[in-house]
């Protein structure tokens, strides 16, 4: 039995000699093998640009150790795009590739980089950024209390702001409240903003998003607080001084006087033209009659009603003037997607609707 039990130890013993002795290069261990990383991207300068257009893309310098599975440019209006705004697909596999960009707004910065992704993930290239062509339009820039920068139009003889307003308080510094429940939202006659929930918005991840995108939804009695809301300079437009810009944009004084239907053409010329598949903010299709040729970029930012519930994002903006129609409502404007013209109306001071600040003359 001792030995049975020693021919055993024996035979165990050679076995571990041997192994050891083996070429330590034919055995690799899972510690030992080259991990898989994010692709190494570098983005090419933009070129050939044009109002809705341009060409860029990139290089693959290393694919990360696995195989490239999608390649292209990632383009956005805010700083750092990724692979959820929008993009093109060009390809698969290392080396250079070109990206025909599409949808762009015109005369607007916009941010691009080059991306690559494998089994690991995505990488991205540096960021860079250009402007696109554009309207022979005197533009300009103005900043709220918050710090926040806004593009500016000359329309006529009026500046406007180009982007809805997203303050969050008056111009002596004092917070505008927010976050109102329902019933709060309907029985207040205080100022307040409200912020479209991201939740309903497909493509939107954040309330920072939204803002970004859409700007905030204030009720008009924000709009007629003594502390002001718009910026040292500007002001929240009257009524007047709304027809005074749709009369410049070919609409009659006799229509500018009425309600609901007014005009033909003149809400295409106000409405930005970004709809899908271009990133958000974007109108949803047909966007009847976009042109945009004023370079007010309007965007449909919806409302929140006096009930305090949230609607039509995407298919309507909603605009405050200052002036009042009675006691409880006031003289807004709206664009529609399904229509170009301007539509103006007289309703409730607490539904809370985008603002656009126009420079004081």
């Amino acid at each position: 039995m001792l030995n049975i039990i020693v021919f055993k130890l024996i035979i165990i013993i050679a076995v571990v000699i041997f192994m050891m002795a083996c070429d330590k290069d034919e055995i690799v261990s899972p510690e030992e093998e080259q991990p898989v990383v994010t692709p190494t991207v570098t983005t090419a300068e933009i070129i050939d640009i044009t109002e809705t257009t341009a060409i860029g893309g990139g290089e693959i310098t290393d694919d990360g150790g696995a195989e490239i599975t999608a390649r292209g440019t990632v383009w956005s209006t805010s700083v750092n795009p990724i692979i959820h705004d929008t993009r093109t697909i060009d390809g698969t596999g290392v080396g250079t590739f070109i990206s025909y960009i599409t949808g762009l707004q015109p005369d607007t910065i916009h941010y691009a980089r080059a991306y690559a992704t494998n089994s690991r993930g995505t990488g991205y290239g540096e960021q860079v950024s250009f402007r696109t062509a554009g309207w022979d339009h005197e533009t300009g820039t103005v900043t709220d209390i918050d710090g926040n920068e806004y593009q500016t139009v000359k329309i006529g003889n009026q500046w406007w702001m180009a982007e809805n307003l997203r303050v969050t308080r008056y111009r002596n510094g004092d917070a505008i409240p927010t976050g109102l429940s329902i019933t709060a939202w309907e029985n207040t006659t205080s100022g307040a903003y409200a912020i479209y929930p991201h939740d309903d918005v497909d493509g939107i991840n954040s309330d920072g998003e939204m803002v970004d995108a859409y700007g905030k939804l204030y009720n008009w009695y924000a709009v007629d607080d003594d502390h002001g809301l718009c910026p040292v300079g500007w002001h929240v437009p009257s009524d007047e001084e709304w027809k005074e810009l749709e009369m410049h944009l070919g609409m009659s004084q006799q229509d500018t006087e009425s309600t609901v239907r007014r005009g033909t053409d003149e809400g295409g010329k106000l409405k930005s033209t970004r709809t899908l598949p271009v990133a958000h903010p974007r109108w949803r299709s047909p966007n009847e009659g976009a042109t945009n040729e004023s370079g007010f970029s309007g965007l449909p930012g919806g409302v929140r009603y006096a009930s305090g519930y949230y609607h039509l994002i995407g298919s309507y903006g909603a605009f405050w003037s200052s002036t009042e129609s009675s006691t409880s409502n006031a003289w807004p404007r709206y664009l529609s997607y399904v229509s170009s013209i301007v539509i103006r109306y007289n309703i409730d001071k607490q539904i809370g609707r985008s603002v656009r600040c126009l420079r004081d003359e």
